[in-house]
């Protein structure tokens, strides 16, 4: 569908199908641009929402339950989930310096994704890098005729999207599982839109929250890979 027939199907189907009051509460917040923190022009006790490689994976689940390959493990809960439904709340494009297998990496290009699960209140926090990081411009390109609209913009947080995965090769050849994001839509290919004005408003406060925890990752790896000397006194962060 071509943005101008998205633009006549938001005038046509969205306005008659979400309540008045949210249409009029997301164009007063669309126009101060919160929710992504990149550029689309060119754990402890955090909330972790991940992606499961292998059945050998060290997650902590119930008694009896193993490991499921491309299932989403849910950390606070300690469940797996095949294809969370979540609502999306703040993106962040930033640098990270990581450590696997004893080698450090400076300088990492991730997306850290904060969001709260559908029909819940439960927070989540992703970290998007290697095969999975391109996949974020999927979710961009999905939602942005909707986002940018004139008339009628939407919030980041209002749209229903859908995580799932797929095998991806990296640099090297080797497959691994990627996250993808699919925005949900009704048969028209208009997107669904969360219609509950006070879940909305909830959703929309758990941006502020989102971005506190987020700088705090990203200040926090500095400081932890400063420390270690591995870091220069200053590290680009987006």
């Amino acid at each position: 569908m071509t943005d101008k027939k998205l633009q006549k199907a938001v005038e046509d189907t969205l306005m008659t199908g979400v309540d008045a009051e949210i249409l009029d509460f997301m164009k007063k917040k669309a126009q101060e641009n919160r929710g992504i923190d990149a550029n689309e022009m060119a754990g402890g006790k955090l909330p972790m929402l991940t992606l499961i490689q292998d059945s050998n994976s060290k997650v902590k689940l119930p008694e009896g339950q193993e490991p499921k390959a491309g299932w989403f493990y849910y950390k606070p809960k300690q469940v797996m989930i095949e294809n969370p439904i979540v609502n999306i709340v703040y993106v962040k494009q930033c640098k990270l310096t990581t450590e696997y297998n004893k080698k450090i990496e400076r300088n990492k290009s991730h997306y850290l994704v904060a969001g709260v699960l559908d029909g819940a209140s439960d927070p989540f926090l992703m970290y998007i890098k290697g095969v999975s990081y391109g996949e974020v411009w999927v979710l961009f390109d999905q939602t942005r005729p909707w986002r940018k609209h004139k008339i009628n913009p939407v919030l980041l947080s209002a749209f229903k999207i859908q995580l799932g995965s797929f095998k991806k090769p990296d640099l090297n050849g080797k497959m691994w599982f990627a996250v993808s994001f699919e925005m949900l839509t009704q048969d028209n290919e208009i997107p669904i839109i969360e219609n509950d004005f006070n879940r909305l408003k909830m959703l929309d406060k758990s941006v502020d929250s989102s971005e506190l925890m987020v700088q705090g990752i990203i200040n926090k790896n500095i400081d932890d890979y400063r420390d270690k000397g591995e870091l220069p006194e200053e590290m680009p962060t987006d």
